[in-house]
């Protein structure tokens, strides 16, 4: 299917783009995802400033997973907090929300901390 560079497509209007590849019957050809996949494999590796500030005092660090909290203590200790508030919620009211986030935070000690560290 040929198309005109005056429509849609090259203006980048996301719903006519979907409705010509849609309409064409367009697919992407296992061969080309191969081609892609293999770009992909030889793109050369990633290199970050910090890693390299990391090097000069023998450091290496750690990226974790995006929104992964099995990996992550802070986002995990968060969950806990929300769930909490959510469970125990039941007037809706921001006094009792900072009431219920008080109560979960109170029995939190570096034991509780530890347990949440170790768990990631």
């Amino acid at each position: 299917m040929k198309i005109p560079l005056n429509s849609a497509v090259f203006l980048g209007t996301r719903l006519t783009v979907k409705n010509i590849i849609s309409g064409s019957g367009f697919h992407l050809l296992s061969v080309e995802i191969l081609k892609c996949e293999f770009a992909y494999a030889k793109a050369p590796e990633k290199k970050f400033k910090a890693d390299e500030a990391a090097k000069q005092f023998n450091a290496e660090i750690l990226r974790l997973l995006v929104r992964n909290c099995i990996l992550n203590p802070i986002v995990l200790a968060w969950t806990g907090l929300k769930t909490y508030i959510r469970d125990n919620n039941t007037s809706f009211k921001l006094t009792d929300v900072n009431d219920s986030a008080l109560q979960w935070i109170a029995p939190c000690d570096s034991k509780a901390a530890t347990d949440i560290i170790k768990h990631t």
